[in-house]
C-alpha cells in the first residue's frame, strides 16, 4: 500500500526574517491530508483534515497541538470517505467543522455535515443535510453574532448560506443560481461574503464568484472574475475599509 504522511506543518514566525519555529510530521503511514489549521485561544493549533486505516478505510482527523507543536490529544471520526475542510474555535472553548458527509445506501450518497465538539474533541452534535444528497459537501463555517453558524459549500451544485443555531437546528437555508460552489465565507456589512466558482459553459472551465448577501442570506449580488482558464477561490477576508481580499489558484498556459 502507498504510504503517506498524513500531515507536515510548518509554522513560520515574520520578524525582521523569516523564522521556522518548528516542523512536525503526524499520522499512522497511510493516505491522509491536513485541510484547515487554527490558532487557538491558549497559543496552540488545531487542524483537521482525513486520514486512512489499515484497512483502506477514511476518517476525519481532529489533531489538536500545543504552541510548540506538540500533540495534546486527537480524534478519529469514521464513517466512509468523510473529510473535514475547515475548523475554528468557538467561543465556548470547543471547535466547529466544516465538511463532507458520505454514506452508502441504496447508492453514494453526499452530505454537508457540520460537526461541533467540546474542547477535547468530544462531539457535542452534528448537522447533516439533506439525507439523500449527491455532491453536497460544506467547505466554510462561521460563528455568527447570535451564537448560532453560518455554512457555505455545494448543494447539488449551487452555492449557498445554511444558518444554524446555537445547536446545530436550521434556521434558514439559502442557495445561488449561476454559481458552483461556495469555498469560503465571512461576516460583511451587517451580512455575509462567499468566495467560490462557477462553471463557464461557452469557455468551458470555471470562473471566480463571489457573492455578497443581507443577514438573512438574500442575494444582493454576485460578480464573477475569470478567463479562459480555471479560476477557483479558496478564501476570501474582510480588509478595512470594507474591501476584500481574495486568494485563488487559476490554471497556466
Amino acid at each position: 500500500m502507498r504510504k503517506l504522511k498524513f500531515l507536515t506543518l510548518f509554522l513560520v514566525s515574520f520578524l525582521s526574517y523569516s523564522v521556522t519555529t518548528f516542523e512536525k510530521t503526524f499520522g499512522d503511514g497511510y493516505d491522509g491530508s491536513a485541510n484547515s489549521i487554527a490558532q487557538t485561544s491558549d497559543g496552540g493549533y488545531i487542524v483537521t483534515g482525513y486520514g486512512t486505516d489499515s484497512s483502506s478505510v477514511s476518517y476525519i482527523s481532529i489533531l489538536k497541538l500545543d504552541p510548540f507543536g506538540s500533540e495534546e490529544w486527537s480524534k478519529k471520526v469514521h464513517s466512509f470517505q468523510n473529510e473535514g475542510y475547515k475548523i475554528r474555535q468557538t467561543d465556548d472553548g470547543g471547535y466547529v467543522l466544516a465538511g463532507r458527509y458520505v454514506y452508502y445506501s441504496h447508492g453514494f450518497h453526499e452530505s454537508i455535515w457540520i460537526y461541533k465538539t467540546d474542547q477535547y474533541g468530544e462531539k457535542e452534535w452534528d448537522y447533516k443535510f439533506p439525507d439523500d444528497g449527491m455532491g453536497c459537501t460544506s467547505y466554510d463555517v462561521l460563528q455568527t453574532e447570535d451564537g448560532g453558524y453560518a455554512l457555505t459549500g455545494i448543494y447539488y451544485f449551487e452555492s449557498g448560506i445554511v444558518k444554524l443555531d446555537s445547536l446545530g437546528n436550521e434556521e434558514w437555508n439559502k442557495y445561488y443560481l449561476n454559481t458552483s460552489s461556495g469555498r469560503s465565507i465571512i461576516k460583511y456589512n451587517s451580512g455575509y461574503l462567499i468566495a467560490g466558482n462557477t462553471y463557464d459553459y461557452d469557455n468551458e472551465s470555471y470562473d471566480l464568484s463571489v457573492t455578497r448577501t443581507d443577514s438573512l442570506g438574500n442575494e444582493i449580488w454576485t460578480k464573477y472574475f475569470g478567463s479562459v482558464l480555471n479560476e477557483e477561490a479558496f478564501s476570501v477576508l474582510d480588509l478595512d475599509n470594507w474591501q476584500w481580499w481574495k486568494r485563488y489558484l487559476f490554471d497556466k498556459v
